[in-house]
């Protein structure tokens, strides 16, 4: 396995990349990123998990979590943030399940049970996991910010959104350019939150229709 080496996002931090099989992108990896914490945690390990077009760079909430005496890793799941390679298709997968292995892997190297910790997208992800993922019994709890288990729109655009995600299964790599508003980031950036715009950019990434797909099932899952 790679050594851990300091972050080149977060001054402090260390990152650690996590190698998998070739999937239809081509090359795989995550990235398991960590506040070094002296000694024991007296509380056990977090792991936190981001959202969509999204990746680690919360500072404070590494902090915050340490200081109640979690050892704290984050994870930049496949595709995602420092773990997007050129030939990938940003923040895709075709099945929620396809994070299943970067989560696996993260808590083997943790090498303890953790408390389970997802924003958004990643809530969504993380509570999956806690049913049926292979390490299951491994996540001591669930900590969910803003858990993504549901479409937040009116009607007529939940049409929209299922009639692309239908599509997406036959084609799943069609997408809109310009599905997400910039609103919503520049907003955090205007409010003082410091993140990479090449990781997050403002305008988002493509939306892919396939993507959709994997949503609305792991929705119905939930």
């Amino acid at each position: 396995m790679t050594p851990w080496l300091p972050d080149r996002f977060l001054p402090g931090f260390e990152s650690l990349e996590l190698e998998f099989p070739d999937d239809y992108d081509g090359r795989v990896l995550a990235t398991l990123v960590r506040l070094p914490y002296g000694g024991e945690a007296p509380r056990g390990a977090v792991l936190f998990v981001h959202g969509f077009i999204d990746y680690f760079f919360q500072r404070h909430l590494a902090e915050r979590f340490a200081m109640e005496g979690y050892a704290f890793y984050a994870l930049d799941l496949r595709k995602h943030g420092r773990s997007l390679r050129p030939h990938q298709h940003p923040n895709f997968c075709k099945n929620i399940a396809e994070y299943y292995p970067d989560i696996t892997r993260a808590i083997d190297v943790i090498g303890e049970p953790v408390l389970l910790a997802g924003h958004s997208t990643g809530g969504l992800i993380c509570s999956l996991y806690a049913h049926d993922g292979p390490h299951r019994e491994q996540v001591r709890a669930l900590w969910l910010n803003s858990p993504f288990f549901d479409w937040n729109m009116p009607d007529w655009r939940r049409a929209q959104l299922h009639m692309a995600a239908a599509l997406g299964r036959f084609f799943p790599f069609l997408n809109d350019a310009k599905a997400l508003l910039p609103d919503y980031a520049q907003a955090l950036l205007e409010q003082g939150w410091e993140f990479d715009t090449t990781l997050k950019p403002i305008a988002g990434f493509p939306v892919y229709y396939g993507w959709l797909g994997a949503i609305a099932d792991a929705h119905a899952k939930v």
